[in-house]
């Protein structure tokens, strides 16, 4: 991919090509602006910038699992599951979920298009399910 990049447009390519003596391969090297997608890295900034968001409205990060946040609102407990780019909330109180919502759609649309699914169905063996809430989409 390197080698068919540097056929394309030698001038802007051929300065960042690295060759590497130990594979007899080319690389092209490069700084990024903003995290990539699909990496580790990305995951990390986006975990940690989501447990600090989080954090500011007062959630409070689980000890045992640090993907999992929670706080207390109106007398019982909210949950915040997330791994990667998923994440799971839930609370007894349909709007307290959708408020939520709102505020990380509020923060993340402008990062990315976020798809929000209010239906879940769990699998219990192979012919019970259990549908949880209502299925609507943001």
């Amino acid at each position: 991919m390197a080698e068919l990049l540097c056929a394309t447009d030698p001038n802007k390519y051929r300065p960042h090509m690295k060759f590497s003596n130990s594979k007899k391969e080319y690389y092209i090297y490069a700084q990024l602006n903003r995290s990539l997608y699909g990496t580790l890295q990305g995951a990390l900034c986006f975990w940690e910038d989501l447990s600090s968001y989080l954090t500011s409205l007062g959630f409070n990060r689980n000890p045992y699992d640090w993907c999992v946040m929670n706080r207390e609102v109106e007398g019982t407990q909210e949950t915040v599951l997330f791994y990667v780019d998923d994440i799971k909330l839930s609370h007894v109180n349909e709007e307290v979920v959708l408020n939520t919502v709102k505020e990380l759609i509020a923060r993340y649309r402008k990062v990315r298009d976020l798809t929000v699914t209010l239906d879940m169905v769990f699998l219990v063996s192979d012919d019970v399910c259990v549908r949880v809430a209502v299925g609507r989409y943001m």
